[in-house]
């Protein structure tokens, strides 16, 4: 599971960014005090209208969307020198700058993404002071010596392109890392395998993974991944994240080669289960259980669809026997996170409950309906709004959570 960073000073970071709010602010007031000034040069325009569900929409500037054409250049580099020219004729911006700057400096070091492992390994990135990338570091325990695992700007130098990571998730033994990198801000991530003991590559990166939705199985022999499709030529973008596929990747044995991966789930994998085809799929394994889980998302709101397979079936991937996935629930039943313990699966859910409530269920025989309440919802207080926090269960445990209340009167 991820954990918020603890590592972080969170208050001072807030009273940084008050005051470099306050100096934003107080340029803004000294721009509204200057003389008035010639507007901005004009935005060139070539309307187009497209009909779409019957309706005539019309774009007036779908021509400024291809930033290579000449005109559009000349257009952003006179929008350019207009801005500058403005702020240079405001007075004290060399100053105002190094205010910004010393504030933001303020801050020191940040440190994001933290993730404990077995055996106290804590993964997390980190930006040092002064630094404009944030490095995937590693540590034995809260107290131990810092290693870097993987620095985007040693990619940088060398091909003159910036880089970041997008993603990161170490096997449950600690040999092996996977994680993300996109080059130049594209966040077009490709999925990249390393021998954390080493340090060396584990085959060639895997191009157009860009979500972290990936999972290694109990054994840490191999690993799910999302990947969206090669599109042809003239595609058009609406198509990038439709029909994805969730690959298996199994890693090599030594002396053996990677192995091509194999479809695991998704649209055109599993044509009788239903799936959108915006349905962006994750398949997960939990170390203890032997259950696996695949999760639907359309990548903007948290609810889909949950199915279950047994996690023995997990060889029948690619083979001409299907894996005998169960659906469990849809968006509508509105289940936000879900967590497994053994042959138990737990589900927060806000169907009926606007607070929310968890359930517990057996994968087993895995009816929504059959789920027995192990956390209520919060009953509604007046003038206070309530929130739901859950710790994840474990073999020995339930589900552990909390009510929070917050005051929203005055």
């Amino acid at each position: 599971m991820w954990m918020s960073n603890a590592l972080t000073a969170q208050p001072a970071r807030w009273r940084v960014l008050r005051r470099v709010s306050g100096a934003l602010l107080a340029a803004v007031a000294l721009i509204g005090a200057s003389p008035a000034w010639a507007g901005p040069p004009p935005a060139p325009s070539h309307p187009v209208t497209d009909t779409l569900h019957g309706v005539a929409v019309a774009d007036p500037y779908r021509n400024l969307e291809d930033v290579g054409n000449a005109e559009t250049k000349a257009w952003l580099q006179a929008q350019g020198e207009f801005a500058a020219a403005q702020l240079a004729s405001l007075g004290g911006g060399a100053e105002l700058a190094r205010r910004i700057e010393a504030l933001a400096g303020a801050a020191g070091d940040t440190v994001y993404d933290v993730l404990r492992m077995p055996g106290e390994r804590v993964y997390y990135l980190q930006r040092k002071k002064g630094q404009s990338q944030f490095k995937l570091m590693m540590r034995v325990g809260l107290r131990g010596a810092e290693r870097v695992l993987v620095d985007p700007e040693q990619l940088a130098k060398a091909t003159g392109v910036p880089h970041a990571i997008n993603y990161f998730m170490p096997s449950w033994d600690g040999r092996t890392l996977a994680y993300g990198m996109s080059a130049g801000g594209s966040e077009d991530a490709s999925l990249h395998l390393m021998d954390i003991a080493s340090g060396r590559a584990i085959g060639q990166p895997v191009p157009r993974v860009h979500e972290r939705l990936l999972s290694w199985t109990p054994d840490s022999r191999a690993l799910s991944y999302n990947q969206t499709r090669q599109l042809a030529p003239g595609t058009p973008d609406t198509e990038t994240f439709l029909d994805t596929t969730t690959w298996l990747l199994r890693l090599p044995r030594p002396g053996e080669g990677v192995s091509a991966p194999v479809p695991l789930f998704g649209p055109l994998v599993n044509p009788g289960l239903g799936l959108d085809r915006i349905d962006v799929a994750g398949v997960y394994f939990t170390p203890g259980s032997r259950w696996m889980m695949a999760r639907t998302t359309d990548t903007t709101v948290p609810e889909g669809k949950l199915f279950v397979a047994p996690l023995a079936q997990l060889g029948r991937a690619g083979g001409k026997q299907p894996i005998a996935w169960r659906q469990i629930s849809a968006a509508a039943d509105k289940i936000t996170d879900y967590a497994v313990a053994g042959d138990t699966l737990y589900l927060r859910t806000y169907a009926g409950a606007p607070r929310g409530r968890i359930l517990a269920l057996s994968l087993a025989h895995p009816d929504l309906a059959g789920a027995r309440q192990v956390v209520a919802a919060s009953p509604a207080s007046s003038g206070r709004s309530a929130a739901l926090t859950w710790a994840t269960p474990t073999p020995r445990s339930e589900a552990s959570a909390r009510l929070t209340s917050t005051d929203t009167v005055g």
